[in-house]
């Protein structure tokens, strides 16, 4: 009996005869990098406190100030809100007289504080400020965080007379997150980590007439 057998090495377009298939190169380690330090650009852009605008005045004993600000939460400070644990933020306010030689002087210093917090029962997040007699409600974090951005006013009482025209006096606003009212534990890694660091630093603006 003869050999039928074929080889199938001699079967045009057999998988044998195939060229072996080529496995997918591996990224290289600059393009991990910048994927990863791009990514941490976004969200550090969106975790910050920014002061956009303040309009402030003068009348009698009374400093006024109309302020904008725009606030993003970090992931970490989102995950601590959602488990219940309120988040204060603090809006500070200072007046200052320039003066030519030396370093301006502090009229005055007032914070306002606020605490978001987030209400499991009922789904809803609560925003509030005692000293400003504010209380409200909103359906996403995203209202509340409008809502404490602005525009609002701000009313402080001078303890001493500016004994200055307005082209001499300057206000000066800070809105931060106050790492100081978190629960022990948290306050510990909160100072450690970056993404707790909510703060738009101190920045100038002049006294309107």
């Amino acid at each position: 009996m003869s050999d039928t057998r074929v080889k199938a090495e001699n079967i045009p377009g057999s998988h044998l005869d195939a060229a072996p298939a080529t496995r997918p190169r591996p990224l290289p380690a600059a393009a991990i990098f910048l994927a990863g330090f791009l990514l941490l650009i976004v969200v550090t852009a969106s975790a910050a406190i920014d002061v956009l605008s303040v309009k402030a005045s003068i009348r009698e004993d009374r400093l006024l100030a109309r302020t904008q600000l725009e606030i993003g939460l970090s992931s970490q400070a989102s995950e601590a809100l959602e488990r219940g644990i309120p988040l204060v933020f603090v809006i500070d306010m200072a007046l200052h007289r320039r003066r030519a030689f030396i370093w301006d002087r502090r009229m005055g210093r007032w914070k306002f504080p606020f605490e978001l917090r987030y209400h499991a029962l009922s789904g809803r997040y609560v925003l509030e400020a005692p000293e400003l007699n504010e209380f409200d409600t909103f359906l996403t974090v995203g209202e509340a965080l409008r809502a404490l951005g602005g525009p609002r006013s701000l009313s402080a009482t001078l303890t001493q007379a500016p004994l200055a025209t307005n082209e001499a006096l300057r206000v000066s606003l800070r809105a931060r997150l106050d790492i100081e009212s978190l629960p022990g534990p948290l306050r510990v890694k909160a100072y450690l980590t970056p993404g707790w660091r909510l703060n738009s630093g101190w920045s100038r603006w002049n006294i309107e007439p």
